[in-house]
Formats: structure tokens, sequence, C-alpha cells
């Protein structure tokens, strides 16, 4: 298994991946920085380079926290207010995919406020029929808006 790559782009997936690959092989925590290093490519090394040369960097949670201030999202930015403002626009597999997206970088909210949430979020006419149908959990709603969006445009 090869360790992950890092280019600057999709910190959040990359530190989830990074951690995963440590995990499964028992990498001593003194050895992470080093081995994370050797990935790193583009913008990410170029910023790697500047912060160890400025000694920025002495640990890797202090890696971590760095990486994630300079490439992951704001601290201003809002992930619920954004999840809670998501809308349908083209099907729900795309509308799926943006609310799963959105809704990563949020914890802590519980399966009914996903669930309302991902049904406030669709156009009148499935989110009409979604509340008829009362889901339980997050994937039957989607299941729910996949098969109602499969029968109207079968009309």
């Amino acid at each position: 298994m090869d360790v992950p790559k890092f280019d600057g782009t999709d910190p959040i997936g990359w530190i989830f991946k990074i951690e995963q690959f440590f995990n499964y092989y028992s990498t001593l925590e003194d050895q992470q920085l080093t081995i994370a290093s050797f990935n790193l490519e583009g913008p990410a090394l170029l910023w790697y380079q500047w912060a160890k040369a400025n000694n920025l960097i002495h640990s890797w949670k202090g890696f971590l926290d760095a990486l994630r201030h300079r490439f992951g999202p704001s601290i201003y930015e809002d992930p619920k207010g954004a999840l809670a403002k998501l809308h349908y626009t083209s099907s729900i597999e795309d509308y799926q995919r943006r609310f799963e997206d959105h809704s990563n970088k949020v914890t802590g909210l519980s399966e009914s406020f996903l669930i309302s949430f991902f049904i406030s979020g669709l156009k009148s006419d499935l989110k009409r029929e979604l509340l008829i149908e009362q889901p339980t959990s997050l994937i039957h709603a989607i299941s729910l808006a996949r098969l109602y969006e499969q029968k109207y445009d079968d009309m």
C-alpha cells in the first residue's frame, strides 16, 4: 500500500487517509512527519519547505494544524450554515454528492437533523413526497428521493 500523496488539494481527505495509513502500519508518531514529507508535491511541498526552513513545524500534530490552516477551509466559514442552505439544482446524485461533501465538514449533528437538512434542500415536489414518507434514516431519505426523482423523470 502506497503512502497517500498530498498536493494541497482536499486536505481533510488527505489527513484522514494518512492517519488511517499510519494506524494500519502502527507508524510511530516521531516517524510520521518525515514519511509524510516525502509524499508532498507541488504547492504543499513548497509550503512545507518554507515552513521547515523557517523552523515553524516541530511535530506531527503541529504539522497537521499548520496544514489545515494553510490548505483547509477558513476558520470563518460556517459549514453548518452552508449545509442548511444547500439546494437541489440538477439531480439527486449531484445533490447527494454536494450534501455529503458539506456534511463531512460538520460533526455532532444528529441523523434527524441531517435528514431534515437533506429534505429541506430538495425541490418542492420531491420535498412533499419525502415529508409524507417520513424517512427515519438518511439512507432511507436519499433512496426515496432517488426513487421519486425517477418517477417524475418517467412522467
